[in-house]
């Protein structure tokens, strides 16, 4: 199961996708309203601008992801990078959530 050719998939498969997805996507922001709440006083850490972009970056392709698998919509008919890069959105959350919490250890020890 796999997201590079949706007209492969069986529509359970394209709804436990969607649902992925979707999750991925609320997940996403609930890091980041912890990374917001989480920052110091004063200036924006370096750090918090790369962890905040890497978690948006995983929110918006899961979010396009489980636009496109919605059930009921046709698949897109030309390859774009969109589909590969959709793979690796839990990637991305996770890889933000890592860096703001190793750069917040390193603040606090």
């Amino acid at each position: 199961m796999g997201t590079s050719n949706p007209t492969e998939l069986t529509d359970a498969e394209r709804r436990l996708l969607f649902d992925w997805y979707n999750h991925i996507t609320t997940s996403s922001l609930i890091v980041i309203g912890g990374i917001i709440g989480f920052l110091p006083k004063g200036a924006m850490p370096q750090y918090a601008f790369v962890s905040l972009a890497l978690v948006v970056i995983g929110a918006t392709l899961a979010l396009g992801a489980s636009a496109r698998l919605r059930p009921g919509e046709k698949a897109a008919s030309t390859w774009r990078i969109g589909p590969y890069l959709e793979r690796y959105a839990h990637g991305f959350v996770a890889a933000g959530a890592g860096c703001f919490i190793g750069g917040l250890t390193k603040l606090i020890f």
